[in-house]
């Protein structure tokens, strides 16, 4: 197999010309290829032809990134925070921030954040976002929160540092639809209140609601973090020109703007432009029973409850606990992905 890697950025007008020409050399080597295209965000009809393409051609496959993934970011906010414009001027600030606030081995999430950053680019950008999303002090939380945030003193904006970074094409609702495609699926059922019926259908449960509510909240209840959202649809194309915007200060009582068009660069399915917008505001709550819960609260008091919690699941040999509720942990959208398919690996081999 010959996998040909192609990055793509407003490439409408060479696609035509390149994709017959590769697919031609390809094809005279007598073995089996695929044509991976990666779309950075691209403002022109490259989305709309690598979808044409694909469709009639098995061996393309393209992913599309959300926008594209320019060359400024974290030395720039450097630069417009203190004045710096190398990665050393860089480095000796946050030092010198460091000591000065007395950091040696950071205990809690402020004093990992300033540790990262210094304190300057910790009270602008990250202190009011962090209380206002988790609802505690950030003395309070634990550092590994915003460990996993990169610090780079680059001019490169990638939220991540992963080689490929997107969204499914069509977003994670029609990638789970085609994952159910012919397996029975029920809605607005609570598999609690029908376990003995839905257990009975099968060897094995993967379960990944509140570990807690599994056990019936029989050793205490761990605390979570809700989100609520109010969705509004604009009579403008544009709101905000990017798929999330974060605010920041503790002042605004949303912490994000979603504007869902440009996760699908403002068109449709059949590549037009839309002369609406949908946003989202992103409100962060205290779990209540009766919520949906969204994230566990990952500090010492909820992590030692929930030990008490895990031991009980492993003594549920059929069922499988996963997820950020199941297992009770903070997982973003490719680490859930890689634990269950992690997890098929082991159950199925």
């Amino acid at each position: 197999m010959i996998s040909l890697i192609i990055p793509c950025f407003n490439e409408e007008e060479s696609l035509p010309l390149f994709y017959p020409e590769a697919t031609s050399v390809l094809r005279q080597m007598n073995c089996d290829y695929e044509l991976i295209f990666v779309n950075d965000g691209s403002r022109d009809r490259t989305l709309e032809i690598l979808k044409e393409l694909s469709e009639k051609d098995p061996h393309v496959i393209y992913l599309s990134f959300s926008r594209n993934f320019g060359k400024e970011a974290a030395m720039y906010t450097f630069n417009k925070m203190w004045g710096v414009v190398t990665p050393e001027e860089a480095a000796a600030k946050i030092e010198e921030q460091r000591k000065e606030a007395g950091i040696t081995e950071p205990k809690n999430l402020e004093e990992q954040a300033i540790s990262l950053v210094g304190r300057d680019i910790y009270e602008k950008l990250i202190k009011g976002y962090t209380e206002k999303q988790w609802g505690r002090d950030c003395k309070d939380l634990p550092s590994f929160i915003i460990k996993r945030l990169p610090v780079r003193l680059t001019f490169d904006n990638n939220y991540f540092n992963a080689l490929y970074q997107g969204i499914p094409v069509g977003g994670y609702t029609k990638m789970v639809a085609n994952l159910l495609e012919g397996i029975e699926v029920r809605l607005s059922t609570d598999y609690l209140e029908n376990k003995d019926e839905l257990d009975a259908m099968a060897e094995k449960v993967v379960y990944t609601g509140p570990i807690d509510a599994y056990f019936d909240y029989k050793l205490g209840t761990l605390e979570y973090r809700s989100v609520r959202f109010e969705t509004e649809t604009l009579d403008k194309p544009n709101f905000q020109g990017n798929a999330a915007v974060n605010y920041t200060d503790r002042e605004t009582p949303w912490t994000r703007i979603i504007e869902h068009k440009w996760f699908e660069f403002g068109k449709d399915e059949e590549g037009n432009d839309l002369p609406k917008t949908v946003i989202s505001r992103e409100f962060s709550s205290e779990w209540k029973p009766g919520d949906e819960p969204y994230y566990p609260v990952n500090d010492e008091k909820n992590g030692a409850l929930y030990a008490e919690y895990k031991k009980l699941a492993e003594a549920e040999t059929n069922v499988i606990f996963g997820g950020r509720l199941g297992e009770y942990k903070y997982y973003d959208m490719d680490q859930v992905i890689a634990a269950a398919l992690d997890r098929c690996e082991k159950e199925l081999h």
